[in-house]
């Protein structure tokens, strides 16, 4: 028995070990359902928001410090405008695939990772938001 102890089945403490990791909250499927289509949403808002911000600063003469950007637009002959405009829809079409695999699925993993996704890609595009307005709201 005092050799089971030190040796025993290490169970307890992977469970111990996975209780570190923070959990994201039971739901349903339908309030998967509302969750994935509100952070959906906010992407979209939050994405329209950047590309009009983005034209804004751009007339008042700022520039565009996304260098990637200005290269696309450039190696396409569209502009930053236009490079910022088709980036926008890759990626709301982007994360409407997530939300709608995050909805239609019946794996409750596949629903918390769409969730995480979109989740971390709304907190960017309302960082990127709030960044645009200060430098506009700064240079007025």
């Amino acid at each position: 028995m005092h050799e089971r102890g030190q040796h025993g089945n290490h169970s307890g403490l992977r469970r111990r070990a996975l209780s570190l990791v923070p959990s994201l909250p039971h739901l349903s499927p339908s309030g998967y359902r509302s969750l994935l289509l509100t952070l959906f949403t906010m992407t979209v808002i939050f994405s329209v928001v950047d590309l009009l911000s983005t034209v804004m600063a751009l007339n008042m003469g700022l520039a565009e410090g996304n260098s990637l950007l200005i290269a696309m637009g450039a190696l396409f002959g569209v502009g930053t405008v236009g490079a910022l405009g088709i980036l926008k829809l890759v990626f709301i079409a982007g994360t409407g695939v997530a939300a709608l695999m995050g909805i239609r699925a019946m794996s409750p993993e596949i629903r918390r990772r769409a969730l995480i996704l979109l989740a971390a890609m709304t907190m960017m595009m309302v960082a990127v938001s709030i960044n645009n307005l200060y430098w506009i709201v700064v240079t007025v």
